[in-house]
């Protein structure tokens, strides 16, 4: 996990409801940090500059074995082997605000995206602006237009989906929980 906020306190994003009061956000660290740092999936958390170290330190000393504190800015630079699928993609992004949850970054990315004709973008939000949903529908994007989905309509998107993404201004990590719950990829921004 690339830590999005390099902030420890991040984690409470994953409880519902989410605590707001201070006091509620402290007692609820450890459950946050058993469901998401604690978790085996975990293998790594990268604290994205060394100003969160201690933080980490405070909150977190049980997984500290785990963390590695990058530069800012920086994220390890890895060899990755693309294979270009023989099927198709179906690319999922649920979204409750277009432009808080930066949608139109990600529609514009899929309108340069070479294989978009290969692969299918599927967008649950509810407000897609007219000229988007014109342009995507001829570019292989399907667009939920609801909010909030049902348990029943959020899991049958999550099996149909084979990656998900999540171009996040600001979010408190429930998509990228909810895809490591169905073993899907994620993909999100710096």
């Amino acid at each position: 996990i690339l830590e999005p906020n390099d902030h420890p306190l991040s984690v409470i994003g994953v409880l519902n409801p989410i605590p707001i009061e201070p006091i509620d956000v402290i007692k609820n660290m450890n459950k946050g940090i058993e469901l998401v740092y604690d978790n085996p999936k975990c293998k790594k958390v990268l604290v994205e500059s060394t100003g969160q170290w201690e933080l980490f330190e405070r909150y977190c000393p049980q997984v500290l074995n785990k963390c590695e504190v990058v530069r800012l800015g920086t994220i390890p630079k890895r060899k990755i082997i693309i294979n270009t699928p023989k099927e198709s993609i179906n690319f999922l992004c649920l979204a409750s605000d277009f432009k808080k949850k930066a949608v139109d970054i990600l529609l514009d990315a899929w309108f340069e995206f070479p294989h978009r004709a290969k692969h299918n973008l599927i967008i649950a939000c509810p407000f897609i602006p007219v000229d988007y949903q014109k342009r995507g529908l001829k570019e292989n994007v399907k667009f939920i237009l609801k909010a909030p989905l049902s348990i029943k309509e959020k899991d049958a998107l999550y099996r149909e989906a084979n990656v998900t993404i999540g171009p996040l201004h600001i979010d408190g990590g429930a998509n990228l929980l909810e895809s490591m719950e169905y073993g899907l990829p994620f993909i999100t921004m710096r």
